[in-house]
């Protein structure tokens, strides 16, 4: 595979993988050449692929090829077609590449050579946005205190962080077993549920709480010392998840 080319087999894709056939090309407008265009560009570019594909008469969806950081991302179209129908479109639009979707993997093809390159591991490569949840954890203050001093705020930062590269947390005032205290909600938003689990261990210890809540999709779970991650995780319906802790 040309060196050029190098650059994107890392690539992953983002997609709703329903429904969707087991064969088809994925063709995206942006950047041509390799090259970062100016985002206006990009767009109609996009629109006049969108455009085509649609006089084509042909099965087009949405996908998002992007870096595994998601740092870098460029929408494109999921085409259910032949090789020639595909590679042309790439040409025309100037792509140095496409990606072609089989039963038994996906290729990285050359746009102008048409030589393939088989990617490493295709089953991580797909993501379903789906999979992308919201949680939300309800730290207080420690035994026997009404605040969370500076100093503890800055170590639940620094835990939070240490897990996840983002994240919110809101102050607020809430009451346990009729007392009031400063209350954190922490909220995050994550494939990896059970890492939310390991942080709310992890705080829990480090400002001595009884317990922690932690709040998905509607449904409010504790988490302390004796919980079981993964009846946790069966309540919030991600039983499927693996859990580090037994």
């Amino acid at each position: 595979m040309k060196s050029q080319l190098i650059k994107y087999s890392d690539t992953v894709f983002e997609y709703l993988p329903d429904g969707k056939p087991a064969d088809f090309w994925v063709i995206t407008a942006y950047n041509p050449d390799g090259r970062t265009a100016d985002p206006g560009d990009n767009l109609l570019a996009d629109s006049l692929l969108q455009a085509e594909i649609g006089e084509s008469k042909l099965n087009a969806f949405r996908i998002i090829g992007m870096s595994r950081d998601e740092s870098h991302a460029e929408p494109g179209w999921g085409i259910e077609c032949d090789e020639r129908t595909a590679l042309d479109l790439g040409r025309r639009y100037r792509q140095e590449a496409a990606f072609h979707f089989t039963g038994r993997g996906i290729d990285l093809v050359d746009c102008k050579t048409c030589e393939r390159q088989p990617l490493e591991e295709p089953a991580s490569r797909i993501r379903d946005p789906r999979e992308l949840r919201h949680f939300t954890l309800f730290l207080g203050s420690s035994p026997g205190r009404s605040h969370i001093n500076p100093l503890e705020y800055a170590g639940v930062c620094t835990r939070v962080g240490a897990l996840f590269p983002g994240f919110t947390i809101q102050r607020a005032e809430g009451c346990f077993q009729s007392r009031f205290e400063d209350t954190l909600t922490i909220h995050i938003a994550t494939r990896e549920a059970h890492h939310v689990l390991a942080l709310a261990h992890e705080l829990r210890g480090f400002l001595q709480q009884v317990g922690i809540g932690i709040s998905h999709n509607g449904i409010y779970q504790r988490v302390r010392e004796w919980t079981d991650d993964a009846l946790v995780l069966e309540a919030f319906g991600l039983g499927h998840v693996h859990s580090d802790r037994s």
